[in-house]
């Protein structure tokens, strides 16, 4: 995984029924659980949770059990001062990437 060009002002667990892999909530992390290198779809695995977790922003559960679970960085503003060096950032990630698809 790539730098970000934006700020990471937190993670969340997103939690999975390790039987039908449906979409249950996400617990907030101020600092990952894994690795950068396990973030996303491809870092996740099977692990037992006890907390509260969210669901839409606004129902709260009680989780205790094995769940899949997959780390997801929250991101923030972009990491640039002026609206002139926002442009620049984001024109020099996009040409990159582009470049790095093409291959």
């Amino acid at each position: 995984m790539t730098d970000s060009v934006f700020e990471i002002i937190g993670y969340h667990k997103e939690l999975f029924d390790q039987h039908t892999g449906k979409y249950l909530g996400y617990i907030k992390m101020s600092v990952p659980d894994r690795s950068k290198a396990k973030w996303g779809y491809f870092g996740r695995t099977l692990h037992h949770v006890k907390g509260t977790a969210t669901k839409n922003g606004s129902t709260q559960f009680n989780v205790d059990g094995v769940y899949v679970t997959e780390c997801i960085p929250i991101c923030g503003r972009i990491k640039a001062n002026t609206l002139q060096e926002q442009h620049n950032v984001l024109r020099d990630h996009y040409t990159k990437t582009s470049a790095l698809r093409q291959k």
